[in-house]
């Protein structure tokens, strides 16, 4: 009984075996999608967005699988020909600049696999006449080696040999017949339609209006800076109209103990469309009469300013010049500008605005400053105007607005300083007034003092000042 009874179990075990088998069968020939489907189809899409045209190229981006090669192809009669090929990112995304068609407008679409976007229109650009069109070959498209599959190997089902049993064999219950699969005919969807994207037209290039500064630079806000002030040393001599020399027989002001503000054709020259300034130490010391009291040197300097001519609050200040060309101690140049009045105080107390002081003990800084009382400390200078080659033109300028000074050298920002004052001033004071504008060559002092290597005669040049408010 007991060897009945486990015959009978192993060839129950055996029949529901067979049946489990049959069943997974079914569902493998019927297609059945054990989860993830829609998951899947929705990575395979492939989108391709609106083209981003410029003058000569098309940017052209889209969605596709992560990682999945994208392929760009544009309409030629019945076929379609590769343009360029991309490879999405992690996220899915892609991007390729192409060369804007020049000859006739482009219909593309973006392909990935078996899986394509729809249509966009590109438009095309006339080529220039008499200029043959050149058109860049496209790129080959990287060789993606298809992943090899391994062949099925079925292996042979092993049926145990049923041992034979005096009771008859219990019939097995008949499993149903697997229903055959039907294919569903294969819709052609209808081609996506073109997709007609507007062509944004190019903004016309505006020229800057022109005035006595020459072209109008563009302020933030879209208007123009207006011209205020201008020279550009044209003439033969200096403008008595827009400048007055330094002398210090007249001002009583000095370089230091001992040097002497000259007005001479030595010391201040206009030449060649330039204005020279020059210190010169003289071979034989002279008399330097002053309203303080004469002294004897042998040091003559040269500084002119707008004082009583020109003056402005606000704005921006340039000057195009070169420095001496010495490397030794000894030379100062500088241009800056200066209160026009003392009205909150004697120097420091109301301000001064050094666009660019030069010292020849180091020949390859210049120093943009601000002077005033407030902060740690009266001066406060910048230390990224290198230029190595000062002895060359280069142009120096300040912007000048209520609540920041910003120091641009050859178009680059190199300082910019934001100021409060010592009470009781406030807010934009003490730079709420007209400066003018001054220029000196003159002899160093202290660490810059000169030497008996320093040249007896140093020379800046400038090329123009111009002002615009």
């Amino acid at each position: 009984m007991t060897h009945r009874t486990s015959g009978l179990a192993q060839r129950s075990s055996r029949t529901l075996l067979r049946a489990l088998v049959v069943v997974i069968a079914c569902a493998v020939l019927s297609g059945v999608d054990m989860g993830g489907a829609s998951s899947a189809d929705a990575d395979r899409r492939v989108t391709l967005d609106r083209p981003r045209l410029t003058t000569d190229s098309v940017v052209l981006r889209g969605t596709a699988p992560a990682g999945a090669w994208v392929r760009i192809a544009r309409r030629a009669g019945d076929r379609w020909v590769r343009v360029a090929t991309d490879r999405a990112n992690d996220r899915g995304r892609f991007q390729l600049t192409v060369q804007r068609p020049t000859d006739r407008d482009w219909v593309v679409r973006a392909v990935s696999g078996d899986n394509r976007s729809v249509k966009r229109r590109i438009r095309g650009v006339a080529p220039p006449l008499d200029v043959p069109v050149v058109v860049a070959p496209p790129p080959v498209e990287p060789v993606v080696e298809p992943p090899v599959e391994e062949p099925v190997v079925e292996e042979p089902v092993v049926e145990d040999p049923v041992e034979p049993v005096e009771e008859p064999v219990e019939p097995v219950e008949p499993v149903e017949p697997v229903e055959p699969v039907v294919e569903e005919p294969v819709v052609e969807e209808p081609a996506d339609p073109v997709v007609e994207e507007p062509v944004e037209p190019l903004e016309p290039v505006v020229p800057p209006p022109v005035d006595a500064c020459g072209e109008q630079p563009r302020k933030d806000d879209g208007t123009w800076w207006q011209c205020s002030f201008v020279d550009d040393f044209d003439g033969a001599e200096l403008d008595p109209s827009k400048w007055l020399a330094a002398e210090t027989w007249f001002s009583g002001v000095t370089n230091g103990p001992d040097g002497c503000f000259r007005k001479e054709p030595w010391t201040i020259a206009v030449t060649d469309g330039t204005l020279q300034l020059s210190a010169q130490r003289t071979a034989t010391p002279f008399t330097c009469e002053s309203p303080s009291g004469a002294f004897t040197t042998d040091k003559a300097t040269a500084a002119i300013s707008s004082k009583g001519r020109f003056n402005q609050a606000f704005g921006r200040f340039a000057f195009r010049a070169k420095m001496p060309s010495t490397r030794v101690p000894g030379a100062h140049s500088a241009l800056w500008l200066y209160p026009d009045k003392h009205t909150y105080g004697r120097w420091p107390l109301s301000g001064e605005i050094d666009v660019a002081e030069w010292y020849s003990a180091l020949p390859e800084q210049v120093f943009p400053s601000v002077h005033y009382v407030g902060g740690l400390r009266n001066v406060h200078s910048g230390w990224d105007g290198v230029i190595a080659d000062v002895s060359e033109f280069h142009t120096y300028m300040v912007e000048w607005t209520p609540t920041t000074m910003y120091f641009f050298y050859d178009g680059e920002l190199v300082f910019e300083h934001s100021w409060s004052p010592l009470a009781p001033l406030s807010g934009s004071q003490p730079f709420d007034k007209p400066f003018n504008v001054v220029l000196n060559q003159t002899w160093g002092q202290l660490w810059n003092a000169p030497t008996a290597e320093t040249p007896d005669r140093v020379t800046m040049t400038v090329d123009w000042v111009r002002v615009w408010k």
